[in-house]
């Protein structure tokens, strides 16, 4: 059962999980892939 890493939410499966974080943290999941190095290139 995964959680959400920024809430804690725990979710049945990855896909329910993903969709909670592109829905209801879609401004910090984006702004969390720019502010790490390995993710600019």
């Amino acid at each position: 059962m995964p959680n959400c890493p920024i809430c804690s939410k725990k979710f049945k499966d990855e896909e329910e999980l993903n969709r909670h974080l592109r829905e209801v943290h879609r401004d910090k999941v984006r702004l969390e892939k720019f502010e790490h190095p390995e993710h600019k290139k």
